[in-house]
């Protein structure tokens, strides 16, 4: 039996590898990629949710580090979306359930127009943190970009 430990150790190196595929793949293969890799990672969060106990001090100061690194890309006027998702995935890998990042994650896959990725990314959310409305309102905002006006 795995335990609670090495299941978020797990999931620490699965952020890892989704964030050096997103500074080093093709926009087109880096999609298809993160459908599949992420699928099982999302499973694992919603069943077990080991996420859910508040990750050290240390943890918390290293996301933060990547959180900063994510806002500041996004600011810039030629932001490099697939550089923003992997400063968010590095974030996950120390914190797997900050609801923000997750949030920018999904929002990111609009943006990259991945879709179907960016609706499982905003389920995530709805079933892990149902007290996040603007999870919950965003959830359509995928279907609207893909179905248009």
């Amino acid at each position: 039996m795995i335990t609670q430990d090495e299941q978020l150790q797990s999931i620490a190196d699965q952020f890892d590898r989704l964030a050096q595929q997103a500074l080093t793949r093709e926009k087109a293969l880096l999609g298809m990629y993160l459908e599949q890799m992420i699928r099982p990672i999302l499973d694992i969060l919603e069943r077990r949710i080991p996420g859910f106990d508040e990750p050290d001090e240390d943890a918390k100061q290293s996301a933060r580090t990547h959180i900063a690194a994510l806002e500041a890309e996004l600011a810039r006027e030629e932001c490099n979306k697939t550089l923003a998702l992997g400063h968010a995935f590095r974030g996950l890998q120390y914190w797997p359930h900050h609801e923000g990042l997750w949030m920018e994650v999904g929002t990111l896959c609009v943006r990259l127009e991945w879709i179907g990725l960016a609706m499982r990314v905003f389920f995530h959310i709805g079933k892990t943190c149902p007290w996040n409305h603007e999870a919950r309102n965003t959830f359509g905002q995928p279907m609207h970009c893909y179905m248009g006006d």
